[in-house]
């Protein structure tokens, strides 16, 4: 079977497809044939990030139950199934857990709309939903609102009722709006630290803001959430925590079976939809490789297999 493996050079990371031997699953395992995959930021994090043992790359995936284990009860073969697996779902077959986060997708979504929604719409709902459940109307900025995760974010804020503003560029201020936006701003024409004291929450859904300077700018018992990761935060949390001024938040998503539940209930009511930035074959994927480092994709890339 064909397997995306990573590849160390003297420069970067690079992505390359080997043949490997098929495996049949365990007694607890659900054999997939993977149809389709997203190769998201979180994956370029995870290569940048692994040691040189690393050798497999993909968190998420949709595909067809093909085979079980024999004490695998609550599937049958030809499910149709999505979820997360801890890596390697760039992969033609996989064997995953029946204990992991896998989901029956419903009739009415696709492959590539179920697996559209599991990194990005996981992540929001990790890192915003005490907010979505907030009886007022809040103000919301979303820095990388373009991004698989910013996207998906302003969808969720849009139907709990919420007022947001995205940060992106001027050429997808059009989407943005499309998926609900209030107002844009330009971060290469605009400093947004102006804006800031407007907002009850800033999202920072590519974890590149600087904290310091952007909670400096907030308003009192606001909320500053990233998805940035790091102990140059850990000064920054200690002084909001002893002085009371602004709430920050960071952490690593976790992802839940219950998310995606309510993801895909969201989905079949129109609440959220998937946007696709490319569709990748697997013989492509250093191209997709390139489009996700790019910085400049809007929503996920896709990869066909």
């Amino acid at each position: 079977m064909k397997v995306v493996n990573i590849v160390n050079n003297y420069k970067e990371k690079e992505l390359a497809i080997i043949d490997l031997p098929d495996t049949q699953p365990l007694k607890n395992e659900i054999k997939v044939k993977v149809v389709k995959v997203p190769l998201t930021t979180g994956d370029v994090a995870m290569m940048n990030m692994g040691s040189k043992k690393q050798k497999v790359v993909g968190q998420f995936y949709s595909g067809e139950v093909v085979s079980l284990g024999r004490d695998v009860k609550e599937y049958k073969v030809g499910d149709r199934v999505c979820g997360m697996h801890k890596s390697g779902t760039l992969s033609e077959y996989i064997n995953i857990s029946n204990k992991s986060v896998i989901h029956r997708i419903p009739d009415e979504i696709s492959y590539e709309a179920s697996v559209a929604l599991l990194f990005g719409g996981s992540a929001a709902l990790y890192f915003l939903k005490k907010t979505l459940n907030q009886k007022r109307k809040l103000w919301i900025l979303i820095n990388g609102a373009s991004g698989e995760v910013g996207l998906i974010a302003l969808q969720l804020m849009k139907t709990y009722g919420h007022h947001v503003t995205a940060v992106s560029r001027t050429e997808k201020f059009a989407i943005l709006e499309k998926y609900g936006a209030d107002r844009c701003i330009d971060y290469t024409q605009e400093k947004i630290e102006k804006y800031l004291d407007q907002y009850d929450v800033v999202f920072d859904a590519v974890g590149k803001l600087n904290v310091n300077r952007e909670v400096a700018h907030m308003s009192k018992n606001s909320e500053f959430i990233t998805t940035h990761v790091g102990l140059d935060l850990i000064g920054s949390i200690v002084k909001n925590w002893i002085f009371g001024r602004v709430k920050i938040k960071m952490g690593i998503a976790g992802f839940k079976k219950s998310d995606i539940e309510t993801l895909f209930s969201l989905y079949s009511v129109g609440g959220i939809k998937e946007v696709i930035d490319n569709r990748f074959e697997l013989k492509e994927i250093n191209k997709a490789l390139d489009r996700v480092k790019s910085g400049s994709k809007v929503g996920t890339v896709i990869i066909d297999l």
